[in-house]
């Protein structure tokens, strides 16, 4: 098990979890559901352990980002984020085209918007016949939201318009979306 604190304000905290980590916390990846109780049980126990091992900690008044990614042979990645109360919501953005929300996602990062200092996790679905980007700022105001209005629609703000992406659409890129799309494909 290895403990990694980042982010502009140490706010994150990144647990790469072997197969044996794995094994010994009796889950897989596949089986992680934050609506099972092995599941929450496991990721409070990483958290009391990283707590002791770090010192990192979610405030009372926070909420906590939960990020889980697959590791090859069967280990697991974990990213708990602080996010503030005060942090502005995540904003949905609309692009009919995938070459237009290319075109946002590059000029995003020539701007220097995209990686932003103070953070920012862009996530890339595909609902229906469009594409959609959720974009959750950790600082309010969002540095890239006036370049993907410009050239794609807003399509709600909120932890619903946000919820509503997850449950309908088809992830196809997290964390850093913009990023890599204009690295990518740009």
């Amino acid at each position: 098990m290895r403990f990694e604190k980042f982010g502009a304000n140490l706010e994150k905290i990144k647990i790469t979890l072997s197969p044996h980590d794995m094994n010994s916390l009796q889950i897989t990846y596949r089986q992680m559901d934050y609506s099972d109780q092995q599941t929450r049980t496991v990721l409070q126990k990483l958290l009391e352990l990283a707590q002791q091992k770090t010192g990192f900690s979610c405030p009372d008044h926070g909420k906590l980002l939960i990020e889980l990614f697959p590791v090859a042979e069967g280990g697991c990645t974990v990213i708990f984020t602080v996010i503030s109360t005060e942090e502005m919501e995540c904003i949905v953005f609309s692009f009919s085209q995938l070459e237009t929300m290319i075109q946002a996602a590059v000029k995003a990062v020539e701007q220097g918007y995209c990686p932003h200092p103070d953070g920012c996790c862009c996530s890339l679905y595909r609902l229906s016949s469009e594409y959609r980007i959720v974009c959750r700022p950790l600082r309010a105001p969002s540095p890239c939201a006036p370049i993907l209005a410009e050239y794609g629609r807003n399509a709600g703000t909120g932890e619903l318009a946000q919820a509503f992406t997850a449950e309908h659409g088809r992830l196809l890129l997290s964390p850093n979306a913009l990023q890599r799309l204009a690295k990518d494909l740009g």
